[in-house]
């Protein structure tokens, strides 16, 4: 039964009857304009929408400064990913300097706890090993700057932050070289 009176009411829809109307209402046909330089007609709103949005001046503006906006932001990240890149050779190299010094420092002690060095020279590789380990603390501090994090961190917390910042560095690089390389 339920079947039949789906297909009655099929049948009714696909005749075209509308109950509840008048047979002589005729459907209101949107206007069509015809489109310059092809044989298709399309509705006169489509056509003024389409060419509002492709000629709109205020839309040619806004998005030429999408464009520019994005342009800079994608020349904000290459300039980080280079500062983070040449802070981290920074801070291999004020380690290394620091390695040394420290290495210079502990020799310099034994030969003048022997009798063998004066205390200038001592006080000497002392200096240099203070300087060197202020110029690791700097780079340090610069690239902890560069990664947004905030100053004072020490021990583990400093150590698991290198390695990613080592991590990071070695990923923005990677990226702006796939971009490079796209361009």
């Amino acid at each position: 039964m339920r079947s039949s009176v789906t297909a009655l009411v099929l049948v009714a829809i696909a005749a075209g009857g509308a109950w509840g109307q008048p047979s002589h209402a005729k459907k209101e046909q949107p206007k069509v304009m015809e489109v310059p330089g092809t044989a298709l007609k399309q509705p006169a709103l489509e056509v003024a929408l389409a060419t509002a949005l492709k000629d709109n001046p205020d839309l040619k503006v806004a998005a030429a400064k999408l464009a520019e906006a994005e342009a800079q932001l994608h020349r904000a990240r290459l300039q980080v990913v280079q500062k983070v890149v040449s802070q981290q050779r920074a801070i291999e190299q004020a380690q290394a300097a620091a390695k040394f010094a420290e290495a210079q420092f502990r020799r310099i002690k034994s030969l003048h706890d022997t009798g063998a060095v004066s205390k200038e020279a001592m006080a000497q590789a002392e200096q240099q090993l203070a300087t060197a380990k202020a110029n690791l603390a700097n780079a340090q501090a610069e690239m902890s700057y560069l990664l947004g994090k905030p100053p004072g961190k020490s021990g583990a917390a400093v150590a698991q932050e290198r390695l990613f910042a080592d991590l990071l560095a070695q990923e923005h690089y990677a990226r702006a070289f796939a971009v490079v390389v796209r361009a």
